[in-house]
């Protein structure tokens, strides 16, 4: 009988566990919601010159951070759907897109981090890749790959991007290299 008991206990600390964490990602997801909408609504404004002219450059900066603000709306989402749902109900959205495009839009959404760092990256891709995949998961594969590269590659370094494609599969390799000090041996497991 304690044995049961302990287990009891156990399982109730779980559930109370469980139900906090899904209250937290709940509150967390509602809160990240209300300033997104704010620094969008007045990004377009700046955007559309209602506060005045713009250039060229600052044009496509807040066209970036527009994007990328999408983009954190997009995960604040699926936050709140994976927190609701199963997860043998996880489904890909998968459509036909260029790869090299969604490369090359990672790469320039990072430019302002590269250009302070003194870093160049060398693409080695195809001029164009289309293939069928979740457009927003392997961008965000992709993110956070290039997110690494930059941050532990030292200064006046380069970063290689490149693309590969089976012959006999059709799959793709995407494959992002730095100089940075890698992984400990004891820590790649």
């Amino acid at each position: 009988e304690l044995r049961i008991s302990g287990e009891k206990a156990a399982n109730d600390r779980l559930m109370r566990d469980d139900r906090l964490k899904t209250r937290f990602m709940a509150f967390v997801t509602h809160d990240l919601k209300s300033p997104l909408v704010a620094i969008r609504g007045y990004t377009e404004g700046i955007l559309e010159e209602r506060f005045g002219p713009l250039t060229e450059k600052q044009r496509d900066g807040l066209a970036i951070s527009v994007r990328n603000i999408d983009r954190l709306q997009a995960l604040i989402r699926q936050l709140d759907e994976f927190e609701h749902v199963d997860g043998a109900d996880f489904k890909l959205a998968t459509s036909d897109f260029d790869l090299v495009e969604l490369i090359h839009e990672t790469v320039v959404d990072f430019q302002p981090e590269i250009d302070r760092r003194h870093l160049t990256v060398d693409l080695c891709t195809a001029q164009t890749l289309e293939v069928q995949a979740d457009r927003d998961r392997i961008g965000r594969v992709l993110a956070n790959l290039v997110a690494n590269a930059l941050t532990y590659s030292p200064e006046d370094a380069v970063v290689r991007i490149g693309t590969y494609t089976g012959e006999e599969d059709g799959r793709v390799l995407v494959t992002v290299a730095d100089r940075g000090a890698g992984i400990p041996t004891a820590a790649q497991e």
